[in-house]
């Protein structure tokens, strides 16, 4: 069903392709046809309210028609002094103020960038303002500003008061789904802007407002949390199909690309948004507040070929206030993956705690799952069953060692007037990061020769200069271990003492060494070394020795285990 709920008259319905029907409903209930018409189907951005008259456009399909307070059809004609006379017209998006009705459209079926208005619903539509040549997608009052809000494929432009069409914001994107509706953010049928002077409007995929500043200005952002870099909803997200405002909350239904929709509310009172209803694959084209019934008020929305409601509070516009709003036997909450920050450390997981009111027993419970690394099964923790915290364990013996970890939430009730309230959730994980080996030793450069009175052919000047020259490198270097396991390694610390000065000869020095694995496990010398020979001067050119790096590993420096 293609159709928008209008609170004072009734609903329109497109069930079929060859005709469109207007419902009503009564006290009880029970809705019955109003009236039928041989067109269809109805666009959902073409249809309002005027007059007492309700006026229904076709886009290029039929010339618009406009429902009578006495219940009959009739064609939307424009003014008689037009070229053509008062023939019927094409309309592609309606709206109204308190002095005149605007629609898109004209009497040809490629009149859909022109606007015309009238003082009347259904006849003298005059005056055509042409805004360029992409569709009109919808409408909206100028709220007093200017005359009237343009929705299109590619940009919001005005009409403004000197019936010239300006453009406020171009689009990158030119779909037919941008602007499609255009609303303020409190609105009815009747009364088409009052409260806060914010229009709301689908972008691309995203949901979209805009505060005038001016006749020729204002500021837009985008209000979709599926587009904040702080809130990633995993799956409800989607294209904006209908928007709806009330004193609060702001109420906005989005379709995926799978065809599941959800209806979102944003609470004006402090920006939180919040899903409220997972209506499954259908689509929802038009939603309405109403108070006409008794009682409760209600919001209503198509939902595939049916009318669905969902009872709003009473006061304070909080169910929780309220004990004749009615619950759902479960809900499901799915947060977004959890990698505090560091997507590339290992997480060991603990415990989640959830923060919750009204939870007793088996009667209303709150079940906790995790997803780890976004491999399935979920992982069934258990159900927090006390108020006002409850803590459920990832099982013991099998802690779980993951990059990230997804939580889901299942709040249950067995009572349609009591249900959990969730405050708050943590999830207890420490974060492992990757574990390096650290390298203690000393390495000693004799004075002249061996114990064994051989010669010694090193220099130990030209090895100190090169020891430091690798730490100010800081270049990986291969290093073996007493067990000759080779490793690469960075050089962190190095300290240099003199250990024994004889007469005559070369003082004995001590050098200290911190060395850090560089890679993890164990390192192997084909793989690292750097494969120079050593011909360069590091002492008199020591800045080019560590540019380039050594082929010697480290142990060759330490006389008491060798090489």
């Amino acid at each position: 069903m293609q159709a928008s709920a209008s609170p004072d008259e009734g609903v329109v319905s497109s069930l079929s392709a060859t005709s469109t029907s207007v419902w009503q409903r009564g006290v009880t209930g029970t809705w019955t046809t109003v009236a039928t018409v041989a067109k269809g189907p109805a666009v959902d951005t073409a249809i309002g309210v005027y007059q007492g008259y309700l006026v229904i456009g076709f886009g290029s399909a039929f010339t618009a028609v406009a429902l009578t307070p006495g219940n009959a059809f009739i064609d939307v004609l424009q003014k008689a002094s037009e070229p053509g006379g008062a023939v019927p017209i094409y309309v592609w998006a309606f709206t109204n103020d308190h002095a005149a009705s605007y629609v898109a459209g004209g009497p040809a079926t490629t009149n859909f960038h022109f606007i015309m208005s009238s003082t009347f619903a259904d006849h003298d539509y005059a005056t055509p303002i042409d805004t360029g040549d992409t569709m009109i997608t919808s409408l909206a009052p100028g709220g007093g500003l200017v005359g009237v809000y343009v929705g299109k494929i590619d940009a919001l432009g005005e009409i403004d008061t000197q019936a010239i069409y300006r453009e406020l914001i171009p689009f990158d994107s030119r779909l037919n789904t941008n602007c499609r509706p255009l609303k303020w953010m409190l609105a009815s049928g009747t009364n088409a802007q009052r409260g806060s002077m914010t229009l709301v409007f689908p972008r691309e995929r995203g949901l979209w407002e805009f505060a005038p500043a001016d006749q020729f200005s204002g500021t837009a952002n985008s209000i979709a949390p599926w587009t904040a870099s702080y809130r990633r909803p995993p799956n409800a997200r989607g294209v904006v199909t209908a928007i709806i405002g009330t004193q609060r909350f702001l109420y906005y239904a989005c379709q995926n690309s799978a065809g599941h929709t959800w209806i979102w509310r944003n609470d004006q009172t402090t920006g939180a948004p919040h899903t409220y209803l997972s209506l499954g694959a259908t689509t929802v084209r038009s939603m309405a507040v109403t108070y006409l019934f008794p009682g409760q008020p209600r919001l209503l929305f198509s939902t595939g070929t049916v009318i669905g409601e969902c009872i709003l509070p009473l006061d304070g516009d909080a169910e929780f206030d309220d004990p004749a709003c009615r619950y759902q036997a479960s809900g499901t909450l799915t947060l977004p993956d959890i990698d505090l920050g560091f997507p590339d450390e290992d997480k060991i997981s603990f415990a989640v705690r959830v923060i919750a009111d009204d939870l007793a027993g088996v009667s209303q419970t709150i079940g906790v799952e995790a997803l780890i690394d976004g491999e399935l099964p979920w992982l069934d923790l258990g159900s927090v069953r006390d108020s006002p915290s409850g803590e459920v364990e990832f099982p013991v013996g099998s802690i779980q060692v993951a990059k990230r970890i997804k939580l889901r939430l299942t709040l249950n009730t067995s009572d349609p007037t009591v249900t959990p309230r969730l405050w708050g959730i943590s999830a207890r994980l420490s974060l492992n990061t990757k574990v390096y080996r650290l390298f203690v030793l000393q390495t000693r450069l004799p004075g002249g020769s061996f114990g064994t009175l051989a010669e010694d052919l090193q220099n130990p000047y030209l090895q100190i200069i090169h020891a430091w020259d690798i730490r100010r490198g800081g270049i990986p270097v291969p290093f073996s271990d007493p067990w000759n396991d080779l490793y690469q390694v960075r050089v962190l610390k190095l300290q240099q003492q003199e250990a024994l000065r004889e007469p005559d000869r070369t003082p004995e020095w001590v050098l200290d060494w911190t060395l850090l694995e560089y890679t993890s496990g164990e390192g192997k010398v084909g793989q690292f070394v750097y494969d120079m020979p050593w011909t360069r001067d590091p002492v008199n050119n020591p800045d080019q020795a560590a540019l380039y790096g050594y082929d010697m590993p480290l142990a060759l420096y330490d006389t008491s285990i060798g090489a």
